[in-house]
């Protein structure tokens, strides 16, 4: 459970609640008494979308799946398809601030201009979107400014001539055995066809958690150098690739834009043991505050796959559009 939490989360699985990292597994204990037999049983299953596609990847037991031209595709498609509907993109707008008008829509103040809409959509970090609401949200924004997030750092190597010693999708690394490390993705193994020409091996070394916490607080330079030589060393390790590496790509996730080589709002979040009970209360509030129409992909905080956030996100737009009330999304 150490590795899971880390892996996912970037947290310890001693601060973490279960409630709100792994609800199916508290709803199968809740439901049976035993996490094994609710499991077993089915509990907290929901009904699975069906399709031709799904049926193949089920049967052929797909673990992952990519885009010939990469994951950027899919938004780029989707992009396309929404504005030879008419639907207008902002890019380059960022939100200043939230306001509810008198009349129940909300006011989307921007950058050098303001817009109204009946709907708003947040997919924005919690912390950002506590300090857009307006003051009638106060208790929702004093919720949400209560879920935290850590920092993560993410390095892409490659490596000429190598190979793996063992085959898979990668490893999570426990706690005691490696704190600065929280995994190792393989992925040379799951998508071969990208490794170039020559081909190359490639792996993703994740970083993070209480080591990186550490140096934060230490006031360390937090510099690519640091984290690259930090993920060699985890990759001659635990994988015997001592070589050096021919291409390396270092990406810092934190929790604050302060480093210029790699600015990001993405982080993950972290749900303390305390807050499962307050989360499960406000969630309505969050969905359905007072007077407003305000709705939060719930996987923005609640989930830590990148794979549940599509669904989640296609959840939110099925919940507006049975609404009464028109929409706008806002991305």
């Amino acid at each position: 459970m150490d590795s899971l939490c880390r892996g996912v989360f970037a947290g310890n699985s001693r601060e973490l609640s279960i409630r709100s990292c792994f609800p199916s597994l508290f709803q199968a204990e809740q439901t049976h008494r035993s996490i094994l037999l609710g499991l077993l049983l089915g509990a907290g299953r929901t009904p699975q979308p069906d399709s031709a596609l799904i049926r193949q990847a089920l049967a052929e037991r797909w673990s992952q799946w990519s885009l010939r031209g990469g994951l950027e595709m899919l938004p780029q498609a989707l992009e396309t398809h929404l504005t030879s509907r008419g639907v207008s993109v902002l890019r380059g707008q960022p939100v200043c601030g939230l306001s509810l008008q008198a009349e129940g829509r909300w006011k989307v103040s921007l950058r050098d201009s303001s817009l109204e809409a009946d709907h708003v959509i947040s997919a924005i970090p919690a912390s950002v979107l506590s300090e857009l609401l307006p003051a009638e949200a106060a208790p929702l924004a004093r919720a949400l400014s209560a879920i935290t997030a850590v920092s993560v750092a993410v390095v892409n190597l490659q490596y000429q001539g190598a190979h793996l010693p063992v085959q898979g999708f990668g490893h999570l690394v426990p706690s005691s055995e490696d704190p600065g490390v929280l995994g190792i993705v393989y992925d040379s193994v799951a998508f071969p066809e990208q490794d170039g020409s020559p081909p190359g091996l490639r792996v993703t070394v994740m970083l993070g958690g209480s080591w990186l916490q550490t140096l934060e607080a230490s006031g360390c330079v937090l510099s690519q150098e640091l984290f690259q030589q930090r993920a060699q060393e985890a990759a001659a390790t635990q994988l015997g690739l001592k070589e050096m590496p021919s291409h390396c790509l270092v990406h810092l996730h934190k929790t604050k834009n302060q480093l210029k080589w790699r600015q990001s709002h993405d982080r993950t979040v972290e749900w303390p043991k305390e807050y499962p009970g307050r989360s499960r209360k406000q969630a309505p509030s969050i969905l359905h505050v007072p007077g407003c129409q305000l709705l939060r992909c719930r996987d923005r905080d609640h989930l830590g796959a990148v794979s549940e956030q599509p669904r989640s996100s296609a959840e939110s737009r099925v919940g507006v559009a049975s609404s009464t009330f028109s929409t706008f999304p806002l991305f």
